[in-house]
């Protein structure tokens, strides 16, 4: 980030008490932004100064209210889980991640938000070894996250659309596998790297991958 880029600047972090939004809010704050965080955690410790909405971001007048009178939108809040939890709670996967962006964006754009960034993921892309930004839609993604790829991917389109109708700023990042503090370490939810940290640190042994 430019040091003084967000100085002054209304940010909102959709998903701020997340993996990611946690220290993306920290950084905002360090440029001197006036940071909104939403999340739908009920306990929640950010630093001083954060204003924080607990709104369910899957409705439409959540998002309104949320987006309204910012000047920047980071929309991180997705539903997330791992592999296992992406079938059986298949339907859950692809309408949460769907409607949370939908709505968000479409709010974003009618409060006149100036920008707005889209966190997808590195599961849209196809069952490949090489990964090309190019090449996302060449194939279907890869079929143990089906459900919450496609959701990602629309909500890709979507951006994608309001930049040709409406030349709305609009960009999409998609992290790969990240890990870290505030991630889920719960074996039966988590993703792939947290949940084989938490096993290994309650001394599974052998720890079967």
């Amino acid at each position: 980030m430019e040091s003084n880029f967000y100085s002054g600047k209304k940010v909102l972090v959709a998903g701020g008490t997340g993996l990611v939004g946690t220290a993306l809010v920290e950084l905002l704050l360090q440029r001197g932004a006036k940071v909104r965080a939403v999340s739908l955690d009920t306990s929640v410790s950010l630093p001083e100064g954060v204003e924080f909405f607990r709104l369910d971001l899957l409705g439409w007048e959540a998002c309104l209210q949320a987006c309204e009178d910012m000047d920047y939108v980071f929309q991180l809040a997705c539903v997330k889980g791992g592999v296992g939890l992406g079938e059986s709670q298949a339907a859950r996967f692809l309408e949460g991640n769907l409607l949370v962006n939908f709505h968000m964006l479409k709010a974003a754009r009618e409060c006149e938000v100036e920008k707005y960034l889209y966190c997808s993921s590195i599961a849209v892309y196809p069952d490949v070894e090489i990964f090309r930004e190019d090449e996302v839609w060449d194939k279907p993604p890869h079929p143990s996250n089906k459900y919450a790829s496609w959701g990602k991917r629309i909500s890709e389109l979507q951006c994608e659309a309001y930049i040709g109708q409406y030349r709305y700023k609009t960009c999409i990042t998609r992290p790969a596998n990240i890990y870290g503090p505030h991630d889920d370490f719960d074996p039966t939810t988590a993703m792939v790297i947290p949940a084989l940290i938490s096993r290994i640190c309650r001394g599974e042994d052998p720890l079967v991958v």
